[in-house]
């Protein structure tokens, strides 16, 4: 089944926040990028289901193929040219005025961690979704220490950031897919174009891997498995 990410979310606001009136409690994501990234597709899909229960916006640096999503989905977001060490004030009058009742970050970095620092300036809880496993060092993921909740993507991201967190604050859980837009779902008709346009016979077996292409996705496991793959499998 698929895990509510807002229970971690209300988790982490509720003893601060439950003293106040407002029905609908506001969160501020702050996304490292405006690109469109694996980690910015991933807040898209927890943007869609979270905002049924809170307020959302993001906040981001610059413009990009990100901010265009989100114009597209209706969701807010706030621009600042960067979201260094600089921004911080920026970032603590933006909570205060808008009234955010949690600070999310989207991924480890500098981003997070200024916006981890805001939070607790302006006396707003600050959750971390983790989605690295590498370069783990105190100056890059110490900030987790203090964070109300760590929420990590991975197994193997959680034993990343389990030495960081504090105890009972560390909760994994795994990214998810909408299985039921059926507008994204790739037909028959589509598959055999594919095979056309490859130069393949129709019945031909095609396995698809994505990736972003560097080192530490492992894409070159992919070409090795590919080779064992076609033994058995010639026509893959």
């Amino acid at each position: 089944p698929l895990f509510d990410l807002s229970i971690a979310m209300v988790i982490a606001t509720g003893d601060y926040v439950g003293d106040r009136r407002r029905v609908r409690r506001r969160i501020l994501f702050i996304s490292y990028t405006a690109d469109w990234t694996g980690p910015t597709h991933s807040l898209l899909l927890i943007l869609r289901h979270v905002r049924k229960r809170f307020d959302v916006a993001v906040l981001l640096p610059g413009h990009g193929d990100f901010t265009r999503a989100l114009e597209e989905e209706g969701i807010p977001y706030f621009s600042l040219p960067r979201l260094n060490k600089w921004a911080i004030p920026a970032m603590i009058r933006l909570i205060r005025r808008e009234r955010f009742d949690l600070v999310y970050g989207n991924n480890i970095g500098s981003s997070s961690q200024n916006g981890m620092i805001a939070a607790t300036l302006a006396r707003v809880p600050f959750v971390c979704h983790v989605r690295d496993m590498g370069g783990r060092t105190w100056r890059k993921w110490g900030f987790l220490h203090f964070a109300t909740a760590v929420i990590a993507v991975s197994e193997a991201a959680a034993s990343a950031a389990g030495k960081y967190v504090r105890p009972g604050r560390l909760h994994m859980v795994y990214n998810w897919v909408e299985l039921d837009r059926k507008d994204e779902a790739g037909s028959v008709e589509e598959t055999k174009g594919l095979n056309e346009a490859s130069d393949l016979p129709g019945s031909t077996p095609l396995l698809l891997g994505i990736a972003h292409i560097r080192a530490g996705k492992g894409i070159t496991h992919a070409v090795e498995a590919m080779a064992r793959v076609v033994q058995d499998v010639p026509q893959a």
